[in-house]
């Protein structure tokens, strides 16, 4: 299964996380609705009946549901008698008729999720407006925001591709005629989210493939201003790993939102370290603080300044380095929950193992204000230190996180340090003591992950017999199945008979994938995988599968990702 980003949320994740906190704690409390029993005609001098409060509280509740549309008089009536039998269809508490004090609660919960979700679409609107005017205030974005109705046609609208787009790529795949097909699928697309989301995968094999033009053409066609930012940070960090720098800088200038525009530019930073590029790199640091210093939610200061930390460090600005580390753990402090703080905390005892720091790192992970965050900022700066080549620090961190599937993640992480460094005994008895913490894991969604990393660290170690019998333990198909293909092909190039038996594990585990995204996610990873190895023809066999994935996918938006998935792919193997 395609994995997730694992870096802090971006956009409105990120921005609306202490909001979303901020609501949820609110929303507790439940605001009774004005009553709108009327008085009969007639009967103004009759006493009114004596009212039930539980009856009261579920009118209130059914009517903001809009369940119930009888008066709020705490009063029994075949009105309420009816909109409690329908509710409870949709409940599995028993269909006696009777408001429950669990019934009550599950329809106060309802309520206040369907409070927060109007929220929310309300704080959607409000910041796609926002960044709708930020992109409309600069002349270099201003072209990316046209009216609604002009979208699908006019001076702005990208040209249709040709028909049969899809049907010719199941012949004779090539990015060019992927990235078609799959602009085809999202003309068919109804649903303006999904559509925006769909074409945002296009852009960024467009950039992949160095088709600047085209993806700007492709972003003025996403109608959500949020969407066009994300794209535009996309699209700067793509060009840098095409290492057009000038290019990438340029892009992330013109993002007009801070945080979008920071995490572009601290990738273009962390690119051009990689190219042998230093004072690049710090001058491009040197670009983004002030932006840092105007968002306003802590945790996404510190979490930025942390990476900035690390990067300035590599890039031998130390005095730099120490002075945004410094700052991050005053950010740090000032997160308003106890779990955001140890979060914050976190990142920043990562960024001292980077920096060659594991004392520190230490010192601060043992912080009483971090202890509920305690194994995740262990097993990160244990992967930290030993990347900065601190085996020794990294191994005494290891040793000192109790959950296993933290420990396992740390343990596979030093394997794979010491694997790169020439030392595949010590790597090989790290994964083994690996395993064995990965399977007191109770939860399979748990476990799955760090079993993963072990499987994958026999892979690098050639080793596939301890791979196959790591993967098979795996319960999600998809990953099975691409570890497994990996696992053959290694067996195959190795000689072993056992190579065939693998191949029917992994296409056994193939079957049972249910969404065909995921499958065609799944065989992408895998032709990456073989073209890493240099099998090219192996790696060119597994995406004209992942294209026959794509061309039976009925439902637009996931057509147009899949293509889009293979197109970038297939660019990287070029």
């Amino acid at each position: 299964m395609h994995q997730p980003d694992s870096r802090p949320r971006r956009a409105g994740g990120r921005r609306r996380a202490a909001v979303l906190a901020a609501v949820l704690t609110a929303a507790t409390a439940l605001v009774a609705l004005p009553a709108r029993a009327a008085v009969a005609e007639g009967d103004a001098a009759a006493p009114a009946p004596a009212q039930d409060p539980r009856l009261l509280k579920l009118q209130t509740l059914l009517a903001e549901l809009e369940l119930y549309r009888g008066p709020i008089d705490g009063q029994a009536s075949p009105a309420l008698s009816a909109a409690l039998r329908e509710v409870l269809q949709t409940t599995s508490l028993p269909p006696n008729g009777e408001p429950t004090d669990q019934l009550l609660d599950q329809l106060e919960a309802r309520v206040r999720m369907q409070r927060l979700t109007r929220f929310l679409a309300t704080l959607g609107r409000e910041q796609t407006e926002h960044a709708r005017e930020a992109l409309l205030s600069q002349p270099a974005t201003r072209d990316l925001v046209t009216p609604p109705a002009a979208r699908p046609g006019g001076p702005d609208a990208q040209a249709a591709p040709p028909a049969g787009a899809v049907f010719a790529c199941a012949r004779a795949p090539t990015p060019s005629c992927l990235i078609a097909a799959a602009l085809e699928a999202s003309d068919a697309i109804e649903e303006p989210r999904l559509r925006d989301w769909a074409l945002s995968e296009i852009v960024k094999a467009q950039a992949r493939a160095g088709e600047g033009d085209a993806a700007r053409a492709t972003i003025r066609r996403i109608a959500d201003a949020r969407q066009i930012v994300v794209s535009l940070r996309d699209v700067a960090t793509l060009r840098a790993e095409r290492r057009d720098i000038d290019g990438a800088l340029s892009t992330a200038a013109s993002i007009p939102d801070d945080l979008e525009r920071v995490d572009a530019v601290i990738a273009i930073a962390a690119r051009q370290l990689e190219s042998g590029q230093p004072d690049g790199a710090r001058a491009s640091l040197d670009r983004i603080d002030a932006a840092v210093d105007r968002l306003k939610e802590p945790l996404q200061r510190v979490a930025l300044r942390a990476r900035i930390a690390s990067l300035r460090w590599r890039a031998g600005d130390h005095d730099g380095a120490d002075a945004a580390l410094a700052a991050a753990e005053q950010d740090a402090d000032r997160v308003p929950s106890h779990d955001g703080r140890g979060t914050g905390l976190g990142f920043v005892a990562t960024a001292l193992a980077e920096m060659n720091r594991p004392a520190d790192a230490t010192r601060l992970i043992l912080d009483d204000r971090i202890a509920d965050s305690a194994p995740a900022a262990l097993a990160a700066t244990a992967g930290a230190a030993a990347r900065a080549g601190d085996l020794p620090e990294a191994d005494r961190l290891a040793g000192l996180i109790d959950e296993p599937r933290f420990r396992a993640v740390a343990l596979a992480q030093l394997a794979a340090i010491e694997t790169r460094r020439d030392e595949p005994t010590r790597a090989i008895d790290r994964l083994a003591e690996a395993d064995r913490v990965a399977r007191r894991i109770d939860e399979a969604t748990w476990r799955d992950y760090p079993l993963s990393r072990i499987a994958q660290g026999y892979v690098d170690l050639k080793q596939p017999e301890r791979a196959a019998a790591v993967a098979r333990a795996i319960g999600d198909a998809a990953t099975r199945a691409r570890l497994l293909f990996v696992i053959a092909h290694l067996e195959a190039a190795q000689g072993l008979p056992e190579a065939a038996d693998t191949t029917a594990a992994a296409e056994q585990a193939t079957e049972t994938i249910v969404a065909p995204l995921d499958l065609c996610w799944m065989l992408t990873d895998v032709a990456t995988a073989y073209t890493d190895d240099g099998d090219r023809a192996a790696a060119d066999a597994m995406l004209k599968r992942a294209v026959e994935v794509a061309v039976s996918i009925q439902e637009p938006a996931s057509r147009a990702r899949a293509f889009s998935r293979i197109a970038g792919v297939m660019v990287g193997q070029s």
